[in-house]
């Protein structure tokens, strides 16, 4: 379990570090769409490592893709 609890941990600060923010969106709401409906977008922009501000540009910019 220890082991699962690290595993996770390195993935989460190699995402931090190495995707940008639109991909680490991405990934978030291909892996964990329940989120969205669970909490608040200031608490997953918190837990993206961005501003409320720069995740409603990024959902903006992505809703006019669509």
């Amino acid at each position: 379990m220890s082991e699962q609890i690290f595993i996770n941990s390195k993935r989460r600060t190699e995402q931090l570090l190495f995707l940008a923010p639109k991909d680490r969106y991405l990934l978030l709401l291909k892996e964990q769409p329940n989120f969205f409906q669970k909490y608040a977008l200031k608490h997953i922009a918190s837990y993206l490592g961005i501003t409320p501000q720069s995740l409603s540009r990024i959902r903006n910019q992505l809703s006019k893709k669509h």
